[in-house]
């Protein structure tokens, strides 16, 4: 996944081979924004549409590429607004069904039984989160980006974004030691979490 794919599928980019580009990114980065999708978004059959809308996104924004960020960046930055446009709709169809059909104590111990006990706990406070700070930590440990990566997905400066991680980390472990049986936090300081 290194430079050389980058400059390949930057090259048929810019010879307006869209379609060789499409596959040689969906072969080279399909698989990490899936992963990222699914950490993001929690649900299987929810991630893979989506990275496959993703794929589909990236293949229409094409030829609007002009090669200023690196292949990677401009990618992920299409996944994190992609994933963070699928939570803001997920947000506004929960409290939709909320005022309609509040959850019955069936479906809650259902859901329970499916998810350990510590997923479970960590899933709902890495949700406690601002989107922001999700992102910021799923791009970091999930998608695997430098911390000058993330900043440039996420259109900021390298020190804020790692600011934001050290946050959401402290945040995170907050979260967790509030509950009785949470594990012990990811990282055990914010200086480990932004190196």
């Amino acid at each position: 996944m290194g430079t050389s794919c980058d400059e390949l599928i930057g090259d048929a980019i810019a010879d307006r081979q869209f379609r060789a580009a499409l596959e040689l990114l969906a072969r080279s980065y399909g698989p990490p924004i899936g992963r990222l999708c699914m950490a993001m978004l929690g649900d299987q059959a929810e991630a893979e549409e989506l990275t496959q809308e993703i794929l589909l996104d990236a293949h229409a924004a094409m030829p609007a590429f002009e090669g200023r960020a690196s292949v990677r960046t401009w990618f992920y930055s299409i996944a994190r607004r992609s994933c963070s446009r699928q939570l803001r709709k997920r947000t506004r169809r929960a409290e939709l069904m909320v005022k309609f059909l509040p959850p019955t104590a069936d479906e809650a111990s259902l859901r329970a039984v499916t998810l350990s006990a510590e997923r479970h706990q960590l899933r709902r406070a890495l949700d406690a989160l601002s989107i922001e700070q999700h992102e910021i930590l799923l791009l970091r440990y999930v998608g695997d980006l430098s911390f000058r990566e993330v900043a440039d997905v996420c259109d900021i400066k390298e020190a804020a974004a790692r600011q934001r991680a050290c946050g959401a980390i402290r945040k995170l472990r907050e979260i967790m030691l509030d509950v009785k049986e949470a594990s012990p936090a990811p990282f055990a300081s914010c200086q480990e979490a932004t190196q």
